[in-house]
């Protein structure tokens, strides 16, 4: 089961790094929502036609395996709604907006705050009432207002979903704000990075997987974000890992092609520097 769920979570995030609701587009965040329907979907058939082996597989995947899905359905709304109500002023007018969001994601929480707890601590004594379909209850916190699919549906499973897509929102709406008070404090004499993100990426990869940076120990993550903030780049790590995702899915393009195109670049300077002094020694 693990192998399965696993597969269909790569195969819906694949799906996703190919859509951008980034703009706030409606199509977009219909398409983007589609991909993860198809995911839930296939989910439930599974589960199904192969039961679980025993209540401790079923709390598993209500607990973990369906919000790792249903909290991108819940993000990608929170998220389009956000962009959306974002004013188009000042950058001051932005960040006042934008922190004022986070206050919204702490009120919700502080509502829902004996289970939040619960999820924020990994807390397992009230696993069977929360996540056993058994136990399922007609009203549910938080969902209190939507008929549950007794196959597909536990008591928590949607607040654990809606407490992962917060912690998501959290982690991009702080982004932002750094990336607003990060503009001005560029100078004339600061390095920015120019070329294209794809080319950031894989930079920021070759330098994670050749274990560069604090003896190996630095999270690919740490990483782009270190780019980020040096180099001025205005890219979040959602947007660096979607781009890591279509670096995989190249045909034609290899893999390194920027890479690449640095080992090009150096190889000739240096053979085109040997050459001159040749000349220069037989002159």
């Amino acid at each position: 089961m693990k192998e399965f769920i696993e597969s269909t979570y790569l195969e819906m995030i694949d799906g996703l790094a190919g859509l951008d609701n980034e703009h706030g587009k409606l199509s977009n965040l219909a398409a983007d929502l589609q991909v993860v329907a198809n995911a839930l979907l296939k989910l439930r058939s599974y589960i199904q036609t192969n039961p679980f082996g025993s209540d401790a597989d079923e709390i598993d995947f209500f607990k973990h395996s369906k919000p790792r899905f249903y909290s991108w359905n819940i993000y990608l709304v929170e998220k389009f709604e956000l962009l959306r109500g974002i004013p188009h002023g000042t950058a001051v007018m932005q960040r006042k907006y934008l922190l004022g969001e986070l206050k919204y994601i702490t009120r919700t929480r502080e509502r829902h705050i004996s289970v939040f707890r619960y999820y924020h601590d990994d807390e397992t004594h009230r696993d069977q009432q929360y996540f056993l379909r058994a136990n399922l209850e007609h009203i549910r916190e938080g969902q209190e207002f939507t008929l549950p699919d007794p196959a597909f549906s536990t008591n928590m499973d949607y607040l654990f979903s809606k407490f992962r897509a917060l912690d998501m929102l959290e982690d991009f709406i702080i982004e932002q704000v750094q990336l607003l008070e990060n503009m001005p404090q560029k100078t004339a004499a600061s390095l920015r990075w120019t070329g294209d993100k794809v080319n950031l990426v894989e930079l920021a990869y070759g330098l994670f997987y050749t274990a560069q940076l604090n003896d190996g120990k630095a999270g690919i993550m740490n990483i782009i974000v270190w780019l980020r903030d040096t180099l001025a780049v205005p890219i979040t790590r959602e947007q660096a890992y979607r781009i890591w995702l279509d670096i995989r899915r190249r045909k034609s393009i290899p893999y390194t092609k920027f890479i690449d195109e640095m080992h090009e670049a150096i190889n000739k300077q240096i053979d085109d520097e040997l050459q001159l002094r040749k000349a220069g020694r037989r002159g």
